[in-house]
């Protein structure tokens, strides 16, 4: 028993039959209409901002929300990953929490910089997982815009994530393979190269253990001395690891390290010997406590023979 009227000046009306009451929906004109108690159901019409309800005693209105706009913006909040993450993931997962006010399904628009990178609708209130399309070796900002029926928009806090796939470089320079040393603490000097990382965690093992650790800066000799070690041949290698966890060793590096001298003892001649030979024979013995092979010089006075 509705009569939908457009009324001067844009605005909008409705004529009861059974009731014979007019009332211009686009103000607040509530006169002939029963209470809210004698409510019994609602249809809402968000295209043309309506509710049609029906009352008591078979009557039947209808309200024009667009007297009353929903003028308050939805609320987005990226959950995880947490900001400033490092991932080898290319396609990391975005999960956010979208919530308004009325609406119970929110549009939603999660953007790389900006750019769209993927949308659709998410139930209010409710934690959605979307993971992103593949995506290159790199830094990127991340968005979750939140846009109501009402069209309020609004935008997460920005989140940073970088996306790291390629592995560190770790090279020793010094000392050389084979080194012997009587240093107990030798020197390790290495050059850490990582594609993204400025600064790139480093382990330096001798064997299975590790001696030191700490951060090396990209691409740029680093001294460490190892911490003090027995007399023994021991392997070093050094370990990159860099953000996102990406992990590479250096060659492994033989060092020896020896502060024992070796023993030597001329066997024959006796001391005092007196002899007829010009080239007399010296037989000796060498020991030492790591060398199978040992170097050595006889001297005759201060001359080497």
């Amino acid at each position: 028993d509705l009569v939908f009227l457009g009324l001067a000046n844009g605005k909008f009306g409705v004529y009861n039959f059974s009731s014979n009451v007019t009332s211009n929906l686009s103000e607040t004109d509530v006169s002939g209409w029963f209470g809210t108690t004698n409510l019994k159901s609602i249809t809402y019409d968000s295209r043309h901002s309506l509710v049609f309800m029906v009352l008591q005693s078979g009557s039947f209105g209808v309200y024009n929300a667009s007297a009353f706009p929903d003028t308050t913006n939805p609320a987005s909040t990226i959950t995880s990953p947490v900001n400033n993450t490092n991932t080898t993931d290319t396609t990391p997962e975005i999960r956010f929490n979208l919530t308004d006010n009325a609406d119970t399904s929110i549009e939603y628009r999660v953007y790389i910089g900006n750019t769209v990178d993927q949308s659709g609708n998410a139930t209010a209130a409710v934690i959605t997982g979307v993971n992103l399309s593949a995506q290159a070796n790199g830094t990127f900002l991340i968005r979750v815009e939140a846009r109501d029926d009402a069209g309020n928009a609004a935008n997460s806090t920005p989140l940073t994530i970088t996306i790291d796939t390629g592995s560190p470089t770790s090279t020793i320079n010094s000392p050389a393979n084979n080194t012997n040393t009587t240093d107990t603490t030798p020197e390790i000097n290495f050059t850490l190269v990582d594609n993204i990382d400025t600064s790139i965690d480093y382990k330096i093992y001798v064997g299975t253990t590790i001696n030191s650790q700490d951060l090396a800066s990209n691409n740029t000799p680093t001294l460490v001395n190892v911490s003090a070690l027995s007399n023994g041949t021991f392997l070093i290698r050094v370990e990159a690891r860099d953000d996102a966890g990406n992990i590479v060793n250096s060659t492994p590096l033989p060092i020896t390290i020896d502060t024992a001298a070796p023993i030597t003892t001329i066997n024959t001649p006796v001391n005092n010997t007196n002899t007829t030979d010009t080239t007399p024979e010296i037989n000796f013995t060498l020991t030492d406590n790591l060398d199978t092979s040992i170097d050595y010089k006889i001297y005759v006075g201060t001359t080497i023979a």
